[in-house]
């Protein structure tokens, strides 16, 4: 389970997310605070800013939406939408080698038989 709150940061034009247990969230080796911003523009000036600072970045674009079902006050469901693969196929992370398909078959055997 991938566990995080997000939030609107009062008086800037960001938010917040944080993730516990961002290996989970397959975020290993990367720093779990992710920091909104309004559009394209802000983008582009973030990317010439840290290319300034000399600090090694890499741009992606992709959409996510979550759904919350709400009852008393309390969250009792939540369904994510996401572009997994067209976010891994931008950080270079995919698509899958045939070598880690057939590596992995025998998981998805035992996940399918368990379910």
């Amino acid at each position: 389970m991938v566990r995080g709150v997000a939030y609107q940061i009062a008086g800037l034009d960001t938010g917040l997310a944080l993730r516990e247990r961002p290996d989970v969230a397959g975020l290993s080796g990367v720093d779990p605070v992710i920091f909104a911003v309004a559009d394209r523009a802000a983008i582009d000036a973030w990317s010439r800013h840290l290319d300034e600072l000399r600090i090694e970045h890499q741009a992606f674009a992709t959409t996510q939406t979550h759904w919350l079902r709400i009852a008393d006050g309390k969250v009792i469901e939540h369904w994510a939408n996401r572009d997994d693969m067209g976010t891994s196929m931008q950080l270079g992370w995919g698509p899958p080698s045939p070598v880690y398909i057939v590596r992995m078959a025998p998981a998805l055997r035992r996940a399918r038989r368990s379910g």
